[in-house]
């Protein structure tokens, strides 16, 4: 019967821009004890972003699940199978089918089949699983593990989710697979999953599992660099005053060094001007020095 298990990783939420970051070895189970069937099962790993911790997040792939209640989905969510053909679509990308808590279940946002990939995930050569009806079928990262190969080989997939101005990414293997627009505002924050789905009322495969490894999550806001620019240059008394500014405006007087040079290609070198200023306006002011003298601001 159809099964699945979440596991929510409830220490760190996550926001805004950033980037899920995983290893995952998923290893094909095998249906029967058998030396000639070399059918896999239809099962696979699940994981997400944004999600609450505390719903039941899966799909049900064998017509209409009736006689329980509706469970309740929240996130952006992926499946991807072990066992290319077994459903009409070899990865799937969920989120929640409303923006409220509880809700009436999971939304299919897209699919695809593992076709479109076949030369990218290659049988035999980066990745060796079986379909239904051959055993040589290639365009989802998984590997098999059967009485006909006892002993599991194959590669380990570089799994990345990214979340950037609310448009959610999967790629696997450095090749995106689906890109979704999320503009539910529920489910645009919240914690990782983690998990695996027999979403069909098969047996589940014997053998059969995902690995993960070297999780990490890692920020893609952009650094911006505050523009510091000179403003003025004016002689008073003996001493040079250059006014600047900073678009930083939280910036302190001592974040800055004046820099000089004899020659507009010369070499640069820091001074020991004080400098004064705050809130984004600030002064530097250096003695008279030579015939000519060339000016800059470094910020430190």
């Amino acid at each position: 019967m159809a099964n699945a298990v979440n596991l929510y990783l409830t220490n760190r939420t996550f926001s805004g821009d950033y980037a899920v970051r995983f290893a995952m070895y998923i290893e094909e189970g095998h249906d029967y004890l058998t030396t000639t069937t070399a059918d896999g099962a239809g099962e696979g790993p699940l994981f997400g972003v944004n999600h609450d911790g505390l719903e039941t997040n899966w799909w049900f792939g064998s017509g209409t699940l009736t006689g329980g209640p509706n469970w309740t989905a929240d996130g952006v969510w992926y499946w991807i199978t072990a066992e290319p053909g077994f459903w009409s679509s070899d990865m799937r990308c969920f989120t929640g089918i409303a923006n409220t808590i509880p809700n009436t279940g999971w939304r299919s946002v897209a699919t695809t089949t593992a076709a479109g990939f076949a030369t990218i995930y290659k049988n035999n050569q980066d990745f060796t699983c079986l379909g239904t009806t051959s055993n040589a079928v290639s365009g989802v990262p998984a590997n098999m593990s059967s009485v006909l190969q006892p002993n599991p080989t194959g590669n380990w997939a570089d799994v990345e989710i990214t979340c950037v101005s609310n448009v959610v990414k999967l790629n696997v293997d450095h090749v995106q697979i689906f890109s979704m627009n999320n503009t539910n505002t529920l489910f645009q924050q919240g914690y990782l999953m983690l998990g695996y789905e027999v979403p069909g009322t098969e047996a589940a495969g014997d053998e059969a599992a995902v690995y993960f490894s070297d999780l990490k999550v890692v920020s893609l806001t952009a650094v911006v660099t505050p523009t510091v620019r000179i403003t003025s240059t004016q002689i008073s008394g003996g001493n040079v005053v250059i006014t600047f500014t900073s678009s930083n405006t939280s910036d302190p007087s001592s974040q800055f060094t004046l820099r000089n040079a004899s020659t507009v290609n010369g070499a640069f070198s820091d001074t020991a001007a004080p400098i004064t200023g705050s809130g984004g306006t600030y002064q530097a002011t250096i003695p008279l020095s030579g015939f000519q003298q060339y000016y800059r601001i470094r910020r430190n």
